[in-house]
């Protein structure tokens, strides 16, 4: 059944989208510097060698306040803040 369920993603027949979630604390918004960067991209790629996962993965960062904007941030297809959580 993976088989058949990959190959259909591979054709384009099916669309399916993996998150793979980071959660960090931190007392303002989080910050990705250039190290930080390289761990994330590190954890994605060992994350695709390990499970086969080529297509549709997105990185999501749950934070307390979020993710600072910078030129690192935009690695980052989705965020869930504290506030999002608790939110009624």
């Amino acid at each position: 059944m993976t088989k058949i369920l990959e190959n259909l993603i591979d054709l384009g027949f099916v669309r399916v989208s993996f998150y793979v979630c980071e959660m960090k604390f931190s007392s303002d918004e989080f910050i990705i510097d250039k190290e930080y960067d390289l761990k994330l991209r590190n954890k994605i790629e060992a994350f695709k060698r390990n499970t086969s996962i080529k297509y549709g993965l997105q990185l999501t960062m749950i934070t307390t306040y979020g993710v600072k904007n910078n030129k690192y941030s935009s690695i980052i297809g989705n965020q869930i803040m504290l506030e999002d959580l608790f939110d009624a």
